[in-house]
């Protein structure tokens, strides 16, 4: 699969072209070569010193210039100046774009939450640092202090666990008191 940018006239040698040319009609020949090298000098905008003639052909950029550039001179887009830009990958998915298509959107979306839950850090509460990463199933360690806790499946700590917590220290204060 190719990722860079598409390949255009400028990244073909010239007698590449020139060969094309000649397996056309020899009717055509003069036209098509005309705009084979027109096309040649608007997509070879690597070069700094056509760049900048191009660029001074353009009505906005020099004040100096006409108001309607000469026809033997093309005006090249200021895309083609920009130069490539990567894209921006994904917009929504984030973590589950590795699957693609796959599973469904509502599967995928319920997964986003649990696999950036299961790969985040979360404090210690033993030594306070942001630390605390997944090590397997249900086993949290702390790389700071290296003390190694039980949790749930994909959180450090789960809703039960919470409510298991809060029902001893209820009934701890009550035989307490």
């Amino acid at each position: 699969m190719h990722y860079g940018p598409p390949t255009t006239l400028h990244a073909i040698p010239r007698a590449s072209v020139l060969l094309r040319v000649d397996t056309l009609r020899p009717d055509r020949f003069e036209a098509r070569q005309s705009q084979f090298q027109l096309g040649i000098h608007r997509y070879s905008v690597g070069l700094a010193e056509r760049d900048n003639t191009m660029l001074s052909r353009h009505p906005s950029t020099s004040p100096d210039s006409s108001s309607n550039p000469s026809a033997d001179s093309p005006f090249v887009p200021s895309l083609l100046h920009r130069g490539w830009q990567q894209s921006k990958r994904t917009v929504k998915v984030g973590i589950t774009g590795k699957y693609g298509t796959r599973y469904g959107a509502s599967l995928r979306r319920q997964i986003k939450k649990i696999e950036i839950s299961q790969h985040s850090k979360y404090t210690c509460t033993f030594c306070g640092k942001d630390s605390v990463k997944r090590k397997a199933v249900g086993i949290w360690e702390c790389r700071a202090c290296k003390k190694v806790m039980a949790g749930g499946a994909w959180t450090l700590s789960t809703s039960a666990a919470a409510t298991v917590r809060s029902t001893i220290r209820r009934l701890r204060e009550l035989t307490e008191a």
